[in-house]
């Protein structure tokens, strides 16, 4: 049994992939980009989403990190105030 063999039982279904590759050089502030895709418009599209996700997933990480320091803070205060005698 190969792999199309495979396919066929399983119902599984290929489909052309879409990839965009970018790098970004830092120290030259260039970013090349590459990949295959059907269409341009195709490609601004799956940057887009990429540019969605990449900013959910960083706005979580920013929230996290808030909530950790002010966690801190507030542990910081509660040991002020114990040491103070306040607690």
């Amino acid at each position: 049994m190969d792999a199309t063999d495979k396919q066929e039982n399983t119902g599984a279904a290929s489909a052309a992939v879409d990839t965009i590759v970018l790098e970004y050089d830092r120290l030259t502030d260039a970013l090349k980009i590459g990949g295959s895709a059907y269409s341009l418009l195709l490609m601004l599209d799956i940057v887009g989403r990429a540019h969605r996700v990449l900013q959910m997933r960083w706005e979580t990480e920013e929230r996290m990190r808030t909530l950790a320091q002010m966690q801190d803070a507030a542990r910081t205060a509660a040991l002020i105030s114990k040491v103070n005698g306040k607690g």
